[in-house]
């Protein structure tokens, strides 16, 4: 065999095995930022180019016995792998975002006095509403702001109704006034004796307390509102009477 033909073979097997060389490559660079939700995009093209040269080493192997089949298997793994990671990743973060933002068909329900509603694995009741101008005591008085409001005393129970711990907090309430106007429940100096506060519940665990908010005197179209999360668009409205 002459050298001009020996070396037109070894360019020929360089070629192939070129061709399974690229694929492993691309396949490691592929699988490793598939891991990354919306930016393994640049990862999921990676992947179909190294199974695209990789298809072809495998076959010229087979056929010929040329190139190296380690390479080719390997990238081939590694690209189809980086494909099931990447899409599985894309719709998790999907369905998170979905979950988190999307839209809430029992966010337009005003359930009604006692109605228990579930949010996110935490069930909410309204048990009992009370209105008063305020109070003195030891000499200190404690009344609304405002003068024609009047302080909303709301009870309410919440049950933890998941399988994981769940947290409550007395700002995750509100209270929507007749007019529209919302008021976020804050501060107060009022002594329910049992306020609600914040915390956390296990499984299965129950919190009974009691939110002071205020409202116009005399409204009787007052609702209350629950978001568990002040990210979140999701909410439950409870109406108090």
């Amino acid at each position: 065999m002459s050298e001009e033909n020996v070396t037109n073979i070894r360019i020929v097997d360089d070629k192939r095995s070129g061709l399974a060389t690229a694929c492993l490559v691309l396949g490691i660079i592929s699988i490793v930022g598939s891991l990354i939700p919306f930016l393994n995009a640049f990862s999921i093209i990676l992947a179909f180019v190294g199974i695209a040269l990789g298809i072809p080493a495998l076959i010229i192997f087979i056929k010929k016995k040329k190139g190296t089949l380690g390479k080719s298997l390997a990238g081939l793994i590694l690209c189809i792998l980086s494909l099931i990671f990447a899409f599985s990743m894309n719709k998790a973060a999907v369905d998170s975002i979905n979950e988190t933002f999307g839209s809430d068909e029992a966010s337009q329900i005003v359930y009604d006095y006692g109605e228990a509603a579930e949010l996110d694995g935490i069930s909410i009741k309204v048990l009992n509403v009370e209105k008063n101008s305020g109070y003195t005591k030891n000499y200190i008085n404690v009344k609304p702001d405002n003068d024609g409001d009047e302080f909303v005393i709301v009870e309410v129970e919440i049950k933890n109704i998941s399988e994981e711990t769940k947290a409550f907090n007395v700002l995750d309430f509100s209270i929507q006034t007749g007019n529209g106007e919302i008021r976020s429940a804050g501060f107060s100096m009022y002594d329910t004796g049992n306020d609600l506060g914040s915390g956390s519940l296990a499984a299965g665990g129950t919190k009974v307390g009691k939110i002071v908010l205020t409202a116009p005197k005399d409204d009787n179209n007052l609702l209350l509102i629950y978001k568990g999360n002040m990210f979140d668009s999701k909410e439950r409205k409870f109406k108090l009477q």
